[in-house]
């Protein structure tokens, strides 16, 4: 119960939660993924089907607590026993989370004011849906891709109340040139 606590005390402090599906190919719930005030995020192959499974095995979970999906198989990336050898690709949902928390982080740097439920209705309303396999990704939410895979220039472009919500933050292009350096 005390992850629970924890999950509700960043929420009402407006810290927002992202936390990965899992690689076991299933819908069982895992935690923190699981609780309500989180952003569950699952995994997307290059083609942007679901991956499974990863080119290791596997394969993304899904569920009914799913919100988003991410890029999440042949992420390229240093070797895990050398920080100059960048020849090494990796594959999961810890390579689809980090996506998200970048998108978000953007997303504040864009308006400190925002709140979780601001984030989560912008992802909501930008991310791609049906890009999947039809078999899986439904119009909607579905328990597949939750509202789809996120999508950076339109979640940076989205108006909220007639305006970008930009309330002198950062701009579009300065966020690119960010992400560009970030990346």
């Amino acid at each position: 119960h005390s992850m629970m606590y924890a999950v509700e005390y960043a929420y009402e402090n407006n810290v927002i939660i992202v936390a990965c599906m899992m690689n076991e190919n299933n819908s069982d719930t895992y935690w923190p993924a699981g609780y309500e005030h989180t952003i569950a995020v699952g995994a997307t192959d290059t083609d942007d089907t679901r991956c499974n499974p990863f080119f290791w095995g596997g394969g993304s979970n899904f569920g009914t607590h799913i919100d988003f999906v991410a890029p999440g198989n042949y992420i390229w990336g240093y070797h895990p026993t050398s920080n100059n050898n960048n020849s090494w690709y990796w594959g999961g949902r810890s390579q689809a989370t980090p996506h998200v928390v970048g998108l978000i982080s953007l997303l504040i740097a864009q308006n400190e004011a925002r709140t979780i439920d601001d984030i989560k209705l912008i992802l909501q309303e930008t991310s791609e849906d049906q890009i999947g396999s039809v078999e899986e990704d439904l119009e909607g939410w579905d328990m597949y891709y939750g509202f789809g895979r996120i999508n950076a220039y339109k979640a940076l472009s989205y108006e909220i109340n007639g305006d970008l919500n930009n309330d002198g933050g950062l701009s579009i292009l300065d966020l690119v040139i960010l992400a560009n350096m970030i990346l």
